[in-house]
């Protein structure tokens, strides 16, 4: 299927997880202002102040390594209505070219603005780079909603600029999707869930060292005034990858599992394998992991080919101790209309710190209405995006995994 998110070539260069393990407050690592000192735009006609514990309020929380960033009516310095959140990396990483990436659950609200961006190290402006924007409803123009994301690129020269409103087929604001850009010298192509969504040539300006940036607006000029309600935008990571082959990777993730006690997490790591395998046509099949909804590690690729017989094993390690459910999700798919060349992911099961979960155990939302069992009565088949989740809550003694 063209449009389809392709990172075999890339490297993960960032990953938020470690700068979640606790809440930022400005003084390392992410940095809670714009790179001028600025708590809010008001040449957009914001009404939020973005405040930080040494600004007297704290709009983060930080629970099982998910980030809140909450917006509120409330007091400031500023005497703005409503204190909110900004994050950024200016200072501490930059980027040129490359593909980033952030998987959120964003919120709902009249005048709600969230938004995951990029501007250039070396503050001039433009260039911009807008990942992703939404508003918690509809304005006054109707744009906006939970189906609409809006990308764009804004250049210092206005005929080379470019962006647009995407009807995405999931609610923005009912569960946690992935919006991405993948920046290059010549094109700048957008992604919701590994699915593409848009796409131009990269302006002429946008050929520098940039920075990512995460905020919860509110109010202005374009979404329209609030209600007085709350919003919450819910961070579960910040990714960038490059495919740049001098580029140095970081390590992959772990995770603290949503459902571990404290003291049950602790001694890590824990070890997770997947067995799988693919059909491949027009490149490798790829997937992404998630333990109790948190996502472990980038995206991965099988390279095994299932039709002659051969599977291969995929080692993650973490905290995963107390975790409830492992969800593999298929997020390349293709096909020429023909059975005889299409993308598909096997899982021949799981295995969590020696525990087994047969492929064939898993609920299923990609075997295109059942027909996976004729593919591989005991796999988990993927012949289409979407996931497969193994319960390890309830292990059962005589559970297996097929090997071929």
């Amino acid at each position: 299927m063209a449009g389809t998110l392709q990172l075999s070539d890339y490297k993960l260069t960032f990953d938020a997880l470690d700068p979640f393990t606790s809440s930022p407050d400005g003084s390392t690592g992410w940095q809670t202002t714009f790179y001028f000192g600025g708590r809010s735009l008001s040449s957009n006609g914001e009404q939020e102040y973005y405040s930080d514990p040494s600004a007297g309020m704290n709009p983060f929380d930080m629970q099982n390594g998910i980030l809140d960033i909450t917006a509120a009516p409330g007091d400031n310095p500023a005497h703005l209505p409503y204190n909110s959140g900004l994050i950024t990396t200016e200072g501490s990483f930059s980027q040129t070219y490359g593909y980033f990436e952030m998987r959120a659950k964003l919120p709902e609200g009249q005048g709600m603005w969230p938004a995951f961006w990029l501007l250039p190290t070396d503050k001039s402006w433009p260039p911009e780079i807008d990942v992703m924007e939404a508003f918690g409803a509809p304005n006054g123009h109707g744009e906006g909603g939970a189906d609409q994301v809006h990308y764009g690129a804004i250049s210092s020269d206005g005929s080379q600029s470019g962006g647009n409103w995407a009807t995405v087929p999931s609610d923005i604001y009912a569960d946690y999707h992935t919006y991405g850009v993948d920046w290059q010298r010549d094109y700048i192509t957008w992604y919701f869930d590994g699915q593409q969504v848009g796409q131009m040539a990269t302006p002429s300006d946008m050929n520098k060292p940039m920075y990512m940036l995460a905020n919860l607006a509110v109010g202005g000029n374009w979404p329209g005034a609030p209600a007085g309600e709350s919003g919450h935008m819910d961070i579960d990571y910040i990714h960038a990858y490059s495919n740049d082959p001098h580029a140095q990777a970081v390590a992959s993730p772990q995770i603290l599992s949503a459902t571990a006690s404290a003291s049950a997490a602790a001694p890590g790591p824990d070890t997770l394998v997947l067995h799988v395998a693919e059909d491949a046509f027009g490149g490798d099949a790829q997937f992404t992991v998630s333990v109790d909804g948190r996502q472990v590690g980038g995206i991965g690729t099988a390279t095994a080919s299932h039709a002659q017989g051969q599977w291969q094993d995929v080692t993650l390690t973490g905290n995963f101790a107390g975790a409830g459910a492992v969800a593999v999700t298929f997020i390349n798919d293709a096909s020429d209309g023909t059975l005889m060349a299409d993308r598909n992911l096997y899982v021949g099961g799981i295995e969590l710190n020696g525990q087994h979960v047969a492929g064939n155990l898993a609920s299923n939302t990609a075997d295109a209405g059942g027909l996976g069992a004729q593919y591989d009565p005991n796999a988990a088949v993927l012949l289409t995006n979407g996931t497969a989740v193994f319960d390890v809550q309830h292990l059962n003694a005589s559970e297996y995994w097929h090997r071929a």
